[in-house]
């Protein structure tokens, strides 16, 4: 509590990185992400809408705004077809929303879509192969799914659950891997030697001794 003078009750100090409920479609990280459309940063269509024909154009370029995001996302992701991407870039100006990339799902038609079951698959594989660090996706079945697909963790705004991947999946094994060399540049390093200590202090001791040691341990003036 000493170090955070400017507050009456603290209950945990949450580590960096850090992300929370209120902040994380205004978070830089959000550069690092993929973040699905419908049901994220518009309102989902309905089953009237929804009939990849006349209603479905005109939803795309009526769809009514959700979470509005104040800063650039890496990856847009949806399994919405390649052939509406001219009307979803237009909807995506209108409501400036800046971005990198926009990923879509290069099928004919719906009928083909819900016959391959691709909508988690194709985000999964997607995220998998990228450099993001978190997935924001709209439905808590396909989180779950493209979580396990992808060995990578999936934030759901419907159930605001982040979803991880069982740690000894082959997925998350491929994603360890492939992080492994980042690592050990860090550890190579004084200030990620230093962070690695305190990674693995807060893991031992708990957030509430690692704070009470702190506090004990006296500094070099």
């Amino acid at each position: 509590l000493s170090q955070h003078k400017e507050t009456d009750i603290v209950f945990e100090v949450v580590p960096h990185p850090r992300m929370f409920q209120w902040n994380f479609m205004h978070h830089v990280f959000l550069e690092q992400c993929c973040v699905d459309i419908d049901g994220v940063l518009c309102l989902d269509p309905t089953a009237d809408e929804n009939d990849d024909g006349p209603a479905y154009e005109k939803f795309l370029t009526e769809a009514r705004p959700l979470l509005g995001p104040t800063r650039k996302i890496g990856w847009l992701v949806t399994s919405r077809l390649e052939k509406y991407r001219k009307l979803t870039e237009a909807w995506l100006a209108k409501h400036e929303i800046k971005y990198d990339h926009l990923v879509m799902l290069d099928l004919p038609s719906k009928a083909e879509r819900q016959r391959l079951g691709a909508h988690g698959s194709f985000k999964a594989e997607f995220y998998r192969k990228s450099d993001a660090i978190l997935f924001i996706e709209s439905e808590h079945e396909q989180a779950l799914k493209i979580a396990k697909l992808s060995g990578k963790p999936v934030l759901c705004v419907e159930t605001n659950i982040v979803s991880f991947p069982d740690a000894f999946s082959l997925p998350a094994l491929e994603q360890a891997a492939r992080n492994l060399p980042a690592r050990l540049r860090q550890i190579n390093s004084p200030e990620g030697r230093k962070k690695v200590i305190k990674t693995a202090a807060r893991a031992l001791l708990g957030e509430r001794a690692y704070e009470m040691l702190k506090s004990r341990v006296k500094r070099p003036a």
